[in-house]
C-alpha cells in the first residue's frame, strides 16, 4: 500500500516531520477528503500518526495508532508517549541499519587486506586492544585467537623502534 495514494493529505504531514493527530475522522479539513475515505474504508474512528526519523533526520517511516471501535480524543500526555515510543523504534531501527552498514564494510575491508596479503594492524586507544590482520597474525606468529593488547604486541617491535612507537601512541592518547 502507498500511503500517497490512499493518505494523502497525512502522509504529507508525516513526511514533513509533523505528527497527525485525528480525533474525528469526520472534522478533518476539505483537502483530507480522499484520507477521509480511506479511514472510512478502513473503520478508523481516529488515529495518531508519528514520523520515524533521528535527531532531525529524514523521515524514514511512520508509527500509527488507530482506533476501530470509537472516536478518541488524545491527550498531550498519551501523544508524547507515543513520540517517545516512536524515538526509540527509530533509534533502534537506524542503529541496527547502522550495524549492518558497519558490518559489511568490515567484512570488505576485510577481503582487500586478506587478497592484498596486508599485515596491518591498529590500536584502540582507550582500551589499548590491538586488532592486527591474519597476515600480520601470520607474520609474527600470534595465535589466532590470542587478545592482542599494546603490551602484548610492542613485544614484536624491534627494540630500536619501541621507543618511537610509544612516543606515538603516548602523543595520541
Amino acid at each position: 500500500m502507498n500511503a500517497m495514494d490512499f493518505f494523502p493529505w497525512s502522509a504529507r504531514k508525516v513526511l514533513g516531520g509533523e505528527t497527525v493527530t485525528i480525533s474525528k475522522v469526520s472534522q478533518l479539513p476539505p483537502e483530507a477528503s480522499r484520507d477521509q475515505e480511506s479511514y472510512r474504508a478502513y473503520a478508523t474512528k481516529s488515529t495518531v500518526q508519528v514520523p520515524l526519523s533521528v535527531g532531525g533526520g529524514p523521515v524514514f517511516g511512520l508509527l500509527t495508532f488507530a482506533v476501530l471501535r470509537n472516536e478518541r480524543c488524545w491527550t498531550e500526555t498519551e501523544v508524547s508517549g507515543f513520540k517517545l515510543i516512536a524515538q526509540v523504534i527509530a533509534c533502534t531501527l537506524a542503529r541496527t541499519e547502522a550495524e549492518k552498514a558497519l558490518r559489511e564494510r568490515e567484512a570488505g575491508l576485510r577481503l582487500a587486506i586478506n587478497v592484498a596479503g596486508a599485515g596491518l594492524w591498529s590500536m584502540n586507544l582507550d582500551t589499548q586492544e590491538v586488532w592486527v590482520a591474519a597476515k600480520t597474525r601470520e607474520l609474527w606468529a600470534f595465535p589466532p585467537d590470542e587478545k592482542l593488547t599494546y603490551q602484548s604486541f610492542s613485544k614484536v617491535i624491534h627494540p630500536e623502534d619501541r621507543e618511537r612507537c610509544h612516543g606515538r601512541t603516548a602523543v595520541y592518547k
